[in-house]
């Protein structure tokens, strides 16, 4: 599917002039972030578009944070977005957000969660804990 603002496949366009959107823009740090920080500028969002919902997970660096409030980008194309936790190692400049199935190294807590104590029977359930693997 294409990002940016588009029309229909048709190539009509709504009766007020304006189009759809679809996707984010190109988002990507526009200022260094030091470790620690519970908050991320940004830069490359589609003009006075929500840029992340409250709760949207953010991939950086190979980690996983979330929004914590929705966000709207600036006239410029500008975000500074809360996120938790604290990033876990500075970020540069020009660190790209993946915003599409951002994903984390994980492993288990601990070597028993993969144990399977259920009886054989109709209904049963499974679980098991995880952490984030960090290095």
């Amino acid at each position: 599917m294409p990002s940016g603002p588009f029309s229909f496949d048709d190539a009509t366009i709504f009766t007020d002039g304006t189009g759809m959107v679809v996707g984010s823009g190109n988002p990507a740090f526009a200022a260094g972030a030091p470790r620690g920080a519970l908050s991320i500028a940004t830069q490359g969002w589609y003009p006075n578009a929500v840029a992340v919902g409250a709760g949207d997970y953010l991939g950086i660096a190979g980690r996983l944070y979330m929004a914590t409030e929705r966000v709207v980008a600036s006239g410029t194309g500008t975000a500074t977005i809360p996120i938790a936790p604290p990033l876990r190692a500075a970020a540069p400049i020009g660190e790209p957000l993946v915003l599409s199935n951002p994903t984390v190294p994980m492993r288990l807590v601990s070597d028993d969660e993969s144990a399977n104590p259920t009886r054989p029977g109709r209904f049963t359930a499974i679980t098991a804990r995880f952490e984030e693997a960090l290095p």
